[in-house]
Order: structure tokens, then C-alpha cells, then sequence
């Protein structure tokens, strides 16, 4: 596993700093495991502040009118396939979580619920109890054995995770991600641009890098595209 040297943190819903590189993840994603290991490097890298924005990705789904992978076999099958082939290519340990898709609502509350100066480490230890360690992420018991045994205040912040004041950060954060056009997980915005998916991080190296090969007006011109055909919804 890579070290983070980056600066990590999370911030309350709203437009961030063009010094940061914001984070949209849910643990439920086996794509956004991949990428928490890549982004911290490529933020230290660029000298970007890296902020955590844990979301509730069923929420976004919702807002879109969209399903998740794991609703469409033959995608969920495509997309285990391919995690395992980068997880392997990048020396990082994957294995079948306990179950999924599961409800991440307690782990994105516990995250919200941690003190800034830790949530880096939290999410780390999190994201690698889903994907490396097959834990049930949902079980209050196993999480208050889990934080304990990495120096956590469990019942507190167990306690804080059930709150009305957490429950609504996170409803907050996943309606502000919607807001700003977050329809997936991961997801990366920069400067106000988005990138979506652990596929999309080289596109995000050479943006950071000043070598986007488009520019706005291109991007624009797509824009006025208008539909000449509709699917009709189920």
C-alpha cells in the first residue's frame, strides 16, 4: 500500500479551494478503493489539497435515474473482472467483500463522525476492511471492534454516527454532490472540472499537468447537441 504524504481532510459541502483536489467516494465501490490508493500520491504530486467527500452513492443513483452495477449482472460480472486485473496490476490486495451490494449508511456516517485529522487514516482503514479484509462493514458490533483496535473512541463516535446532526451532514453532502453534477463514484473534481471513475485518473495526471488536449470551446460545442430519439424509462 502506498503512504499518504498529501494533505488530507474533509470539508462541508460547497465549492472548494482550485488548490484541491476533492474526493466523491462511497466504500461500496471497488473502484473507488483503487483509486484512494492513486489519488493521495497524485495530489502530493501536484501539490494539491486532497478533501474527502464521502456520499451516499444510492442517493445519487436515485437523482439520476440511473441503477448501479451490481443491479446489472453481466456488468457486475465485466466489472469484477476488471477491478481484479488493475488491482493486480497495482500490487493491491482484492477480495470478494462480505456481501454487495450492502448499505454503506453506517461507515460514510462514521467517517463524517471522525475527527478531520483522522479521516484520512479512517477511510484508509475502511475502505481496506471492505476490500481486503471481507469484514461486515455493516454490523455495529464488528465496526466498534474495528475502531477500537485502531485507537478510536468506538462508542462515541458510534454514538455521533446515529445522530440526527451526522445523518443530516451526509444527506447534505450527497445533495451538494448532485448539485455539482456527481452522478457516480469516484469522482474527482478539480478546478471545477470532473472526472469520473478510477479509468479516469491518467485523464486527471495530464490535466494537472496542463496537457488537457481539449479545451472549452471544444467541450461547448457538444453542448448545444440536442436528442433526436428517446428510450422510454421503466
Amino acid at each position: 500500500m502506498r503512504s499518504s504524504l498529501c494533505m488530507c481532510r474533509h470539508a462541508e459541502s460547497g465549492t472548494e479551494s482550485e488548490a484541491s483536489v476533492e474526493f466523491y467516494y462511497d466504500l461500496i465501490s471497488p473502484n473507488a478503493y483503487l483509486a484512494w490508493h492513486a489519488l493521495r500520491d497524485i495530489a502530493r504530486l501536484h501539490k494539491r489539497e486532497l478533501i474527502l467527500k464521502p456520499v451516499l452513492f444510492a442517493a445519487l443513483l436515485r437523482a439520476h435515474d440511473q441503477v448501479g452495477p451490481a443491479e446489472v449482472a453481466p456488468k457486475m460480472q465485466w466489472m469484477v473482472r476488471n477491478c481484479l486485473r488493475k488491482a493486480n496490476e497495482l500490487g493491491i490486495a482484492l477480495t470478494p467483500p462480505h456481501s454487495h451490494p450492502f448499505n454503506p449508511l453506517l461507515t460514510l456516517r462514521l467517517m463524517l463522525a471522525c475527527p478531520a485529522t483522522d479521516r484520512a487514516r479512517l477511510t484508509d482503514i475502511l475502505f481496506r476492511a471492505v476490500w481486503a479484509e471481507s469484514r461486515n462493514v455493516t454490523d455495529p458490533d464488528s465496526m466498534s471492534d474495528l475502531l477500537t483496535a485502531n485507537d478510536f473512541d468506538a462508542d462515541r463516535m458510534l454514538k455521533l454516527a446515529d445522530s440526527d446532526a451526522i445523518k443530516g451532514l451526509l444527506r447534505t453532502e450527497t445533495e451538494s454532490a448532485v448539485s455539482r453534477s456527481v452522478f457516480g463514484v469516484p469522482t474527482i473534481i478539480v478546478d471545477g472540472e470532473l472526472f469520473f471513475g478510477f479509468d479516469d485518473l491518467p485523464w486527471l495526471e495530464r490535466y494537472l499537468r496542463g496537457e488537457d488536449p481539449i479545451g472549452k470551446k471544444e467541450f461547448a460545442a457538444w453542448l448545444t447537441v440536442q436528442p433526436s430519439a428517446w428510450r422510454f424509462r421503466r
